[in-house]
């Protein structure tokens, strides 16, 4: 299984309130940032850099708005991180530092992102399913993704049960199970779509699309078929 990134939070964060979207573009977030942080705010660069002293250049506006920002945030309950390379964003763990940080600089901020709903947060504390923020289902109507591909232990493993004999027969051993996984799957009566087989270098690959009533079969039968296989889960997020 491709996990995530392990969360170090002591405690559970706040959903975000509903009345946010009422002033900013409110998204949910696709995960606890760097494990850390549940809110991260994006400011809009064209309202921030319109504040550039004309005596300042870029990197040196940067570094005095960082140094304000340190200064702002020297009563804070918990961590907090403020990127400039990219993007201007900022990501917060404590609620209340959250709050103070759009209190303090609101007109800024083009963005805010965190959990909006208690299923959403049980999404974002669920190591096995990563969330992709997307405009609409998967061929608008699949909210599930699953990656399949051959890990390297597999691989290795089978080459080491064959290296007797053919240099290819580890390959097509992998690439037989994997059809015949796919093949089960296309027998049932499930609501699913699948994009493969496919070859990434030498290692099999497949995608499948489905919904969360066929989610729990659909993930008992690839580990059942094929569990040298490694997965990646996506949830979408509308």
């Amino acid at each position: 299984m491709f996990r995530k990134k392990n969360i170090a939070l002591n405690i559970r964060p706040n959903v975000l309130d509903d009345n946010l979207g009422l002033d900013y573009n409110v998204l949910p977030s696709n995960s606890i940032y760097y494990g850390k942080f549940p809110y991260r705010l994006l400011f809009d660069k064209d309202i921030v850099f319109k504040n550039i002293p004309k005596h300042q250049n870029l990197n040196q506006y940067l570094a005095a708005l960082r140094f304000e920002f340190n200064d702002f945030a020297g009563n804070f309950n918990n961590l907090y991180k403020f990127l400039t390379n990219s993007s201007l964003r900022i990501y917060i763990s404590d609620y209340k530092d959250f709050l103070s940080t759009l209190a303090m600089y609101g007109d800024w901020v083009s963005e805010v992102s965190g959990p909006v709903s208690d299923e959403h947060l049980d999404l974002l504390y669920d190591t096995n399913i990563h969330l992709d923020i997307r405009p609409k289902l998967w061929y608008n109507k699949y909210e599930y993704k699953l990656d399949v591909w051959a890990s390297f232990y597999a691989i290795r493993n089978f080459w080491i049960s064959n290296i007797a004999g053919s240099n290819t027969k580890w390959h097509e051993k992998m690439k037989d199970d994997l059809d015949n996984f796919l093949e089960y799957v296309l027998s049932q009566e499930y609501n699913a779509k699948i994009s493969g087989p496919g070859n990434y270098g030498r290692l099999n690959t497949a995608t499948l699309f489905f919904n969360k009533d066929e989610f729990q079969e659909i993930m008992t039968f690839k580990n059942l078929m094929i569990p040298e296989y490694k997965t990646k889960i996506t949830k979408a997020m509308i």
